[in-house]
């Protein structure tokens, strides 16, 4: 899916993508993983890409080898988080599962604190679905975007 993703953009893509699991195989929890997965992946573009003209560009695509499936997704970021979004995903990737949790139950209570809207927790929970670690890159485009792309296996 390459377009638009703002909110309502993705509704669709998330429902198509859904009832495609549940016809496979609804039991399956693997399945329900690499749903909430790619609904982590699909809110992450439509919150936090570069908006244009109300529109929030972005790529995402589904691969199946042998018995993994990749989530790629793609979209502008203003150059200006590069070093924030970067040094947040690595201390991500850095930490174990027990470390995640403690820190997702610090953010939490300092956002309950400070009244915010629990920015960042997405990136944690999506490494604790997955139970690997976020391969990301960014390219830059000029001197205000940069293309920012994400990869789990699961």
């Amino acid at each position: 899916q390459k377009g638009d993703f703002s909110q309502d953009s993705i509704l669709p893509v998330l429902n198509i993508i859904e009832r495609s699991i549940i016809n496979e195989n609804s039991k399956s929890l693997a399945m329900k993983h690499l749903y909430r997965a790619m609904v982590e992946l699909l809110q992450n573009i439509s919150k936090h890409a570069h908006t244009e003209n109300e529109f929030r560009e972005g790529i995402f695509a589904l691969s199946k080898t042998n018995d993994k499936f990749t989530i790629s997704t793609g979209n502008y970021i203003q150059k200006t988080a590069i070093s924030t979004l970067e040094n947040h995903i690595n201390k991500i990737n850095s930490l174990n599962t027990e470390q995640l949790e403690n820190w997702y139950s610090e953010i939490l209570m300092e956002d309950v604190e400070n009244d915010t809207n629990n920015a960042g927790l997405g990136l944690i929970d999506l490494v604790q679905i997955v139970h690997n670690k976020i391969e990301f890159a960014f390219e830059t485009i000029d001197d205000v975007k940069t293309f920012f792309t994400i990869n789990v296996t699961i």
